[in-house]
């Protein structure tokens, strides 16, 4: 069997160049630290707070043949919620405060109804869809505003 000698980096490099390497090596373990700690970031739940552009509406006449149809592009309808749990906007008629349920439901107040009214939601970072309780299907997609 053949012996492996061991040797160091500076021993290798020509003289001066081991601190080179290793400065090198060392920059690119921290610069790998911060993309993994970046990602985490952006990764991280995402949320409803915040002001959401609408974009589509899903509606259903009844006869099971719901379409998407896109907002009218001459009015933009956008709702914000605060972190606070206040809404506003005009995207909903007199909705004022809400309440997450759970990671798939949220309760909204609305001026003069004292029960809540419960929609399913799905929230990435960049988009929201409500699905407010129908009769047919029913929705409403959204795109986060900057």
């Amino acid at each position: 069997m053949k012996k492996i000698k061991k040797t160091s980096i500076s021993k290798t490099l020509p003289h001066g160049e081991g601190w080179v390497g290793l400065l090198l090596l060392l920059f690119i373990i921290s610069a790998l630290f911060t993309a993994c700690n970046s990602q985490k970031t952006q990764t991280g739940k995402p949320t409803l707070v915040g002001k959401w552009q609408m974009t589509e509406t899903l509606a259903d006449i009844g006869d099971g043949k719901a379409t998407w149809t896109p907002v009218s592009k001459d009015s933009v309808q956008y709702v914000e919620f605060s972190k606070d749990g206040k809404v506003s906007g005009n995207a909903f008629y007199n909705t004022t405060a809400y309440k997450l349920v759970d990671s798939n439901h949220v309760e909204f107040s609305i001026t003069g109804n004292t029960s809540l009214i419960t929609h399913r939601y799905q929230v990435t970072a960049t988009t929201l869809l409500l699905n407010p309780p129908c009769r047919e299907a029913c929705g409403m997609r959204f795109i986060r505003m900057k």
